[in-house]
């Protein structure tokens, strides 16, 4: 038996903050999808874009990519206001992606959220953490560090943690604790909102056909 679908990056949703995002736009497309009577919709990978913003390239196989993050979805959730984020620049053309504002400006307004999601974390944080600490602590730590050395490779990082010496890494995960968190509040974010989105589509008949980035950096 034939089915329909399409394929259609998450990125390439309409979107008044320079990207795709899992937010309503996302949600009315699993409805067009439905309504349309596809089947499936396939996805580019989903994992935080490398050096030159391809979806193919990424540090993590398992990660989600902090630009898809919804902030409106966040603001509902009490830890951002509209103010935080809709008075932005967040695209120089309607037909291209700005990877650079995004560069420069969907992380400081992650911390802002990080911030007042401090002030009350819900449980399902944690176990999040604890579900998914075969790869999460890892990536936080890698990420916490990678920004602590402004973006440098591990390669350039000194020998003690760019050969992950045990000693220097107990003291790094002292040292950078708030960012290591920060970088899982990027993901629990993330994994929330692709986990709803997901649902909604398979209670809708959408199955979601994956990808994956085969240059894992």
């Amino acid at each position: 038996m034939r089915e329909s679908g399409i394929l259609l990056p998450v990125s390439a949703l309409p979107s008044k903050h320079g990207i795709g995002k899992l937010g309503q736009a996302a949600y009315d497309f699993i409805d067009f999808l439905s309504g349309a009577g596809c089947r499936y919709w396939q996805v580019l990978p989903l994992s935080p874009t490398g050096y030159g913003d391809s979806p193919y390239q990424s540090c993590s196989a398992f990660a989600g990519n902090p630009y898809l993050i919804d902030f409106d979805r966040l603001a509902a959730r009490g830890w951002l206001n509209a103010s935080d984020y809709d008075g932005l620049p967040w695209d120089t053309s309607e037909h291209v992606i700005d990877y650079s504002l995004l560069y420069r400006q969907v992380l400081p307004v992650l911390r802002i959220a990080y911030g007042n999601f401090r002030k009350r974390k819900p449980a399902s944080f944690r176990k999040f953490c604890t579900e998914n600490k075969a790869w999460l602590n890892d990536y936080a730590l890698f990420t916490a560090l990678k920004t602590a050395h402004d973006g440098k490779p591990w390669s350039e990082w000194e020998e003690e943690l760019a050969l992950c010496r045990k000693d220097a890494v107990a003291q790094a995960k002292t040292q950078y604790q708030t960012e290591i968190e920060f970088q899982q509040f990027v993901q629990y974010c993330f994994f929330t909102q692709w986990d709803a989105l997901k649902k909604y589509a398979n209670r809708k008949g959408i199955g979601i056909i994956g990808d994956i980035p085969i240059y894992a950096a």
